[in-house]
């Protein structure tokens, strides 16, 4: 079901080389997800761990081997056999050659394990590195999530920021006029045009380098999600909309339990393959027991006609049982099984340690959400009262009852308002974000 839904998102995003490719935050992490760097090497280590357990179960299975060897003696050995067998004299000695100057062959070999405990454990050792490197994936592909929401999360707000910096100086030009016309009228002072220039200047200043930043935003996001640098994207989703849903509803568990997320899953099978490892050491003290069946063919003949009807084959066979026995290792196998059983406490007490700290990332991504909220709640209200206090100035300072330091604070405190209302709205979604993936519940399977 979820592979179904990622492939729809993937499958909605309209784009290609020339056209633009329009991105909402759900679709580039669905986009991220198939493309980063980090996921899809996740996906191969999966892919690899399902190999690496079929390699595992096939070495237990029967293993046949074919193997031909064809042989010319360029000078045969010669044997030195006593005269006296042939009629010769006694105490002096014949040369002669035996078999063929050719011999071809042909062997089928099937050897089977009986019983091998190291095997046995390597079996299970093979599923559980199976399943680590599925947890493995899912945390990686939590921390590319991460990453991709970071990025879009900085493209939108850096939109947001030219958005605001042009709206405010379109507000400043405006005000700006009116001054001019006020000035020329000879109600104000030359200072006060003069100050006006210098925070349109400063403005102008700062959207230069938002716009910069804007551009970075954008490359950085296409280099996290995989897209080509030449795309061109289109960000759909709002500041706005995305803090909106994320206020309405929170479908976390406020007690999620530790034991059924990721990083402790994660370290409760790395305390399980060093267990393995323990029993492996152990199983190297059991015997290893095997049987093998061979049978072949040979052909002799002094030039190469083995393919020749009349060319005669002698058969052979044999069958063998084996068995190996570990009687003495110096004690290394001692060794080894401590060292094992070290590596265990050692996982053991990661764990328990993990445990933890897993309750404290959880609490802790409680807080961040909370005062998240409460934080754009106290940004709303300010922003609210810095638009007021800024209205009345402009009215007063247009009537000649404040002064232009009066007027150029309360615009100042207002640009901070809502810069700072902004950011709070970043806020609130990403930390929604962080503890959703701090109390996401997964299924051991």
């Amino acid at each position: 079901m979820r592979k179904t839904a990622l492939f729809l998102l993937i499958s909605s995003i309209v784009f290609s080389q020339n056209q633009m490719m329009e991105l909402s935050l759900d679709q580039a992490v669905a986009y991220g997800l198939q493309n980063n760097r980090q996921a899809k090497e996740a996906t191969i280590d999966v892919e690899i761990a399902r190999q690496t357990k079929n390699y595992t179960l096939s070495t237990g299975l029967p293993q046949i081997d074919v193997e031909s060897n064809y042989n010319q003696w360029l000078n045969q050995l010669v044997t030195l056999v006593p005269s006296e067998y042939f009629g010769g004299p006694s105490g002096q000695y014949t040369p002669l050659t035996f078999g063929a100057t050719q011999t071809f062959n042909a062997t089928i070999s099937l050897r089977q394990k009986i019983f091998d405990g190291s095997y046995l454990v390597a079996i299970q050792a093979s599923k559980t590195y199976q399943n680590i490197s599925k947890k493995a994936k899912i945390k990686t592909n939590q921390e590319v999530e991460k990453t991709i929401l970071q990025a879009y999360l900085n493209v939108l707000l850096n939109d947001a920021l030219v958005k605001l910096i042009e709206d405010n100086l379109k507000t400043l030009n405006q005000d700006y006029e009116k001054a001019t016309l006020v000035y020329e009228n000879g109600l104000i002072e030359q200072e006060i045009l003069e100050q006006l220039q210098l925070t349109l200047a400063e403005l102008e200043s700062n959207l230069k380098y938002t716009l910069k930043t804007k551009s970075m935003a954008y490359e950085m996001l296409k280099v996290i999600t995989g897209i080509s640098m030449d795309q061109e994207i289109k960000i759909t989703d709002s500041i706005e909309k995305l803090t909106l849903q994320r206020l309405k509803t929170v479908a976390f568990a406020e007690k999620a339990p530790v034991e059924n997320t990721i990083e402790y899953l994660i370290a409760k099978n790395d305390l399980k393959s060093k267990s393995l490892l323990v029993k492996l050491e152990r199983s190297k003290a059991l015997p290893v027991l095997s049987a093998f069946v061979n049978t072949g063919y040979n052909a002799n003949a002094e030039s190469f006609r083995f393919f020749e009807k009349d060319q005669k084959w002698f058969q052979t066979s044999i069958f063998g049982v084996g068995v190996k026995f570990p009687l003495f290792t110096s004690f290394g196998r001692k060794a080894n099984i401590k060292k094992a059983l070290l590596e265990k406490e050692k996982s053991k007490n990661k764990l328990i340690e993990l445990k933890k700290n897993k309750k404290l990332a959880i609490n802790q991504a409680w807080n961040d959400y909370n005062f998240a909220l409460e934080n754009h709640k106290i940004k709303q209200k300010t922003l609210a009262l810095a638009q007021r206090i800024e209205h009345k100035n402009q009215v007063k300072f247009f009537e000649g009852l404040a002064s232009s330091f009066d007027f150029n604070q309360a615009k100042r405190q207002l640009y901070d308002a809502q810069v700072q209302h902004i950011e709070s709205m970043i806020n609130v979604v990403k930390t929604h974000k962080m503890l959703e993936i701090e109390t996401i519940q997964i299924t051991e399977n």
